[in-house]
């Protein structure tokens, strides 16, 4: 994943300004994401793929090169879990976390360590808590990430 400006031979790019044309001209990227009308103007050393959406083309690609990882299922023996909270099988607590009474953590969650979660909070599946996070009077829906530190 790289700018047009500096992208090599084994790297992909974009274009969503057009103010950039003058650098797809010249890209050295493997692949290009360009919209339907600039897909001739990628050079003959490069693919063009050819998307609609340019921004969400790009979203989808890096997501492919950085995949989200996978809960590891469990709840870590130093995380401070009430008797009454709710964790599926297939969720991670982190160290140092503490999640109060009647609060629940959906399948596939990922909680990172050192986050406190309130009494009564819902949260989906597959969502990612980061570090240090601090929940309370809140329902999380599905894939929601949280990066460490908010409140």
């Amino acid at each position: 994943m790289a700018p047009l400006q500096s992208a090599c031979e084994q790297q992909v790019s974009f274009l969503h300004d057009r103010r950039y044309v003058g650098a797809l001209d010249t890209t050295r990227a493997g692949a290009v994401l360009v919209p339907p009308d600039l897909a001739g103007r990628v050079p003959a050393a490069s693919v063009a793929i050819v998307v609609k959406a340019t921004y969400e083309g790009w979203a989808k690609v890096a997501a492919m090169f950085h995949p989200v990882p996978a809960a590891l299922p469990g709840i870590h023996p130093l995380a401070l879990v009430s008797s009454t909270a709710v964790i599926d099988p297939s969720a991670e607590v982190g160290p140092f976390c503490t999640i109060e009474s009647g609060a629940s953590v959906g399948p596939g969650c990922r909680i990172g360590p050192y986050v406190s979660i309130s009494k009564g909070v819902q949260i989906g599946k597959d969502c990612r808590i980061g570090a240090h996070v601090s929940i309370s009077h809140t329902l999380l829906g599905d894939r929601v990430c949280l990066h460490p530190g908010c409140d």
